[in-house]
C-alpha cells in the first residue's frame, strides 16, 4: 500500500442534489464555508444544470445489513 497523494488547490468539490439545499448546507454556521474562511481560503458555492459522472463503483454485498422487505421482524 502506497501514501496518499497530497493534494493540490484549488479543491472541487462536487454534489449532488437540489441546489438551494445544498447550497443552504454548505453555508451552516461553522459550515464549510466559514471553516474555509476561518483558515484563510476562499469558498464558492455553484450551482450546475448538470454534472457528469465518469467513474462508479459496483455496490459490494452488505457484510451486517440485511434490505428491508416491508414485513416487520422479530426483535429479541
Amino acid at each position: 500500500m502506497s501514501a496518499p497523494s497530497p493534494l493540490t488547490s484549488p479543491y472541487t468539490i462536487l454534489a449532488i442534489g437540489e441546489p438551494a439545499t445544498m447550497a443552504s448546507a454548505m453555508d451552516i454556521p461553522g459550515g464549510v464555508v466559514e471553516s474555509v474562511h476561518r483558515l484563510g481560503g476562499e469558498a464558492t458555492v455553484a450551482s450546475l444544470d448538470t454534472v457528469d459522472i465518469t467513474g462508479i463503483v459496483t455496490a459490494k454485498a452488505p457484510v451486517f445489513a440485511r434490505p428491508d422487505t416491508g414485513t416487520p421482524s422479530a426483535t429479541k
